[in-house]
């Protein structure tokens, strides 16, 4: 027998899955999952925009090395 915080007992020793059930497919559960990917979005969009200097940087780079391996194929021809 299993007894409960607020008192009452229970003979089968089986968790009550139709609890979970409900609470996993209730609306709040899903707002909370809505939100959370919200507020993930957000964040990679914050990350995106503090660091996009430094993704600039890197195309310039890889710009730079292609036009220079571009030209030096055109002069050992």
């Amino acid at each position: 027998m299993m007894s409960f915080a607020d008192g009452s007992a229970s003979s089968d020793s089986r968790p009550n899955f139709d609890i979970l059930h409900r609470y996993f497919t209730g609306t709040k559960y899903w707002c909370l999952i809505m939100k959370t990917q919200a507020v993930g979005y957000n964040s990679v969009l914050l990350l995106l925009a503090l660091n996009s200097d430094r993704l600039l940087y890197v195309a310039t780079i890889a710009t730079a090395l292609m036009g220079g391996a571009f030209v030096g194929s055109l002069v050992t021809q």
